[in-house]
């Protein structure tokens, strides 16, 4: 009947009914997930929206991650197996470094639908190159993006170079009087034994 009523002037009256009745079922029914996913309905789009060049170790900087759900199927961090935003450390020769760090949903996350989510993000407590790993996981199902669908892994995977902690006492003319100006005299001006 829905069907016949879109090609009448009803027609946007009968699609506002429609979504307000699939409103309200999704209010009055949170969705929550008592068994993984089935592997079809693990799709989604994941993207670190914050450009993370150099950070410090062992700090907390939040962080832009926009989510989307590629499913005909909503996702919660409800349940027994909840849907959660995770996020890993790798090397530069892709092993772990640490553990893995997980993250409810803010909100039930609808199919087609996009999310900005902030997340507190912890650096690794060492100096060095690191590869920041984000993606959805569910117990049961692991992390989405191995199963097959992963259409921009470098959206969601961003190298980060952790620095040395900035000091801010440092008396700049004891530092231009005790330089080696003949070996490196870039040393004095910029921040690192490089041009």
């Amino acid at each position: 009947m829905l069907a016949r009523l879109s090609q009448t002037p009803l027609g946007p009256i009968a699609r506002r009914a429609k979504r307000t009745a699939k409103a309200i079922v999704r209010a009055l029914a949170p969705v929550h997930h008592a068994m993984p996913l089935p592997l079809g309905e693990v799709q989604a789009e994941v993207e670190i929206l914050d450009p993370l060049h150099a950070l410090e170790p062992d700090a907390t900087v939040p962080v832009r991650v926009k989510l989307m759900n590629l499913t005909g199927r909503p996702w919660a961090s409800a349940g027994t197996h909840p849907v959660q935003l995770a996020y890993r450390w790798e090397t530069w020769f892709h092993e772990d470094f640490g553990e893995e760090t997980r993250l409810p949903l803010p909100q039930v996350l609808e199919p087609g639908q996009e999310q900005i989510v902030t997340i507190p993000l912890r650096t690794p407590d060492h100096v060095g190159d690191f590869v920041l790993d984000v993606g959805l996981t569910q117990p049961g199902v692991g992390r989405f993006h191995e199963h097959g669908y992963d259409p921009y892994p470098g959206k969601r995977r961003l190298p980060v170079h952790l620095t040395g902690k900035r000091a801010t006492d440092i008396d700049y003319h004891e530092v231009y009087r005790t330089a080696d100006l003949q070996t490196n005299h870039w040393w004095v001006v910029g921040a690192f034994h490089s041009q």
